[in-house]
């Protein structure tokens, strides 16, 4: 049995989100296994959790498994081998997406465990297997970050909860990740987001009972935001940034009364 060192697998997983006639969200993932990359695509775990059964739209097979190392996740497997393969597939969560893990697992040709369980028969090598590959970023498992379902509404639907979520998304996207062209994309809608917090105030009881001026400037400065990213998107913000910050802000400037 050959354990290929480490991980060379290459994958751009690209998202779109949105409200769906239900109220819940619609994610589409497409997995795109790039031509940089210098090993097969085994499988790909990514957080579901409070996901209806995933439908698969082309190419490999979902199912959603329970009680791993983030809890409820989807797994992508078989049929993404070839380099250059895509793949996609949508479910529906009550979740409204961020930042977040998405784990590959690398494979060649022939080789599947440690990529699936061991059996009572090859259980004996699994620490020779620990040993050569490991379960880590140096061995089979590759982190990148990637769209995952994780705030509940109600709890972005309140501003004074919610803002503090979407000015930690914007950070974590323009720091963590290549979605945002940076500079001064980034600086506007950090600003846009800034002039959006002041403005229903600093403290809690601030923003429990605002004043009107409060909620009506609040609500302007998250509109002018959503129309930054509308203007932007597809060019110096991709699909992953536009689905985590357009339905965070959306959902924000929701609860605000009128």
């Amino acid at each position: 049995m050959q354990v290929p060192v480490g991980n060379r697998v290459e994958v751009k997983v690209s998202t779109r989100s949105a409200f769906t006639a239900d109220g819940r969200l619609s994610y589409i993932y497409t997995i795109h296994h790039l031509p940089t990359s210098h090993q097969g695509l085994a499988d790909i775990h990514i957080p579901c959790p409070s996901v209806s059964s995933p439908t698969q739209l082309e190419g490999g097979d979902w199912r959603i498994w329970s009680g791993w190392d983030t809890g409820t996740y989807c797994e992508y497997y078989g049929n993404l081998a070839a380099i250059g393969d895509s793949g996609r597939v949508r479910f529906s969560t009550v979740l409204l997406p961020d930042t977040g893990t998405i784990i590959l697992r690398g494979g060649t040709s022939g080789y599947s465990w440690p990529t699936s369980d061991p059996t009572s028969a090859t259980a004996a090598l699994k620490p020779l297997v620990d040993s050569l590959a490991g379960e880590s970023e140096n061995g089979l498992v590759k982190r990148i970050v990637g769209v995952v379902p994780s705030h509940p509404i109600p709890l972005v639907a309140n501003a004074a909860t919610g803002l503090p979520i979407l000015i930690g998304a914007l950070r974590h996207v323009c720091e963590d990740t290549d979605w945002i062209q940076p500079g001064p994309t980034c600086d506007a809608l950090t600003a846009q987001i800034a002039t959006a917090s002041s403005a229903l105030g600093t403290s809690p009881v601030q923003r429990a009972n605002p004043p009107q001026a409060a909620k009506d400037a609040t609500r302007q400065a998250l509109t002018a935001l959503i129309q930054s990213l509308s203007a932007g998107r597809g060019t110096t913000i991709n699909e992953n940034a536009f689905s985590i910050l357009n339905l965070l802000a959306r959902t924000v400037r929701s609860g605000i009364g009128q």
